[in-house]
């Protein structure tokens, strides 16, 4: 943490608001901000740097009563622009972001892999979309990525799974720009490690997108999704799909920091039997939809 999301925090606490009225009100007097991006700039995770986010910020001074420049005096120098890079570190702490971490790294490594593997190579973008039957059970989730190469050829990207339950293996099919490897499972922890095999290899700073679709083992009543964030990721969409026949009573959106942190909810779109939020540059950490039944 910086001295101005040390500040920022302070701040925030002191007013007795939450960042959702915060990001409300902000949004009411022309100067948005999402929740995801207030909670960000007060862990340390990212900062105000463009014209829109330095307005905001000022305006958000103003709801929390401080005097002009308090906060925008703390913001860190801004980064360097030019052409898009993935960051030097484009891994998570895995031990803060699972809720087993050992399972992680034992299930990886029955593919020859760790947990920094899971994000290389980096990704631009990623859209995950869960789609839940009429019976409340999760039947499948779609993926999109965009990839960008490092410094080396890349032939493979790796994927983890969580279940409710592992009495099967889930399967991966409708790939585009890929093809389904190995498959490893850690049944105690109902955790499922995979292997994704690019159709040609990924060299240096090249971008492209594959697709494919998890097919779940069959009596996967969750009542929530979730996937990890890491740093340097340009956008994130999760989205929801129920039976028209049988919607789920609510739906909510949420960031964690970590595991174990508090949740903070997200705005989002949503209809009778679909769900959705979108988040620009978002901060690292574990982005989720939770839906409710009558």
């Amino acid at each position: 943490m910086n001295p101005f999301s040390s500040a920022l925090r302070t701040a925030i606490t002191a007013s007795g608001k939450s960042l959702v009225a915060l990001s409300r009100e902000l949004r009411a007097r022309g100067a948005p901000a999402s929740v995801s991006t207030l909670s960000g700039w007060q862990t340390g995770e990212n900062h105000p740097e463009r014209a829109s986010s330095l307005a905001a910020l000022a305006t958000l001074e103003e709801i929390l009563g401080l005097p002009p420049r308090t906060l925008l005096a703390l913001v860190p120098s801004r980064r360097p622009r030019g052409r898009w890079r993935a960051p030097a570190s484009t891994t998570l702490p895995h031990r803060r972001m699972w809720r087993s971490p050992e399972a992680v790294e034992r299930v990886l490594a029955r593919l020859d892999a760790a947990p920094a593997d899971l994000y290389v190579p980096a990704r631009v973008s990623r859209t995950v979309k869960i789609v839940v039957d009429g019976r409340g059970f999760e039947r499948e989730s779609h993926h999109r990525n965009l990839l960008r190469g490092g410094r080396e050829e890349t032939t493979r990207v790796f994927g983890m799974l969580r279940s409710a339950s592992l009495p099967r293996l889930p399967v991966v099919a409708g790939t585009d720009g890929c093809r389904p490897g190995r498959m490893r499972a850690d049944v105690p922890a109902a955790l499922t490690a995979f292997e994704l095999l690019l159709d040609t290899p990924l060299r240096p700073d090249e971008l492209r997108q594959i697709d494919f679709v998890v097919r779940f083992p069959p009596g996967q009543r969750e009542r929530h999704m979730d996937l990890r964030v890491p740093p340097g990721l340009r956008d994130v969409v999760v989205q929801a799909a129920f039976d028209p026949a049988c919607p789920p009573r609510g739906c909510a959106g949420f960031y964690q920091a970590a595991q174990g942190r508090p949740e903070t909810p997200l705005d989002a779109g949503n209809g009778p039997a679909w769900f959705q939020f979108a988040v620009i540059d978002p901060a690292p950490g574990i982005y989720g939809i939770r839906w409710e039944w009558d």
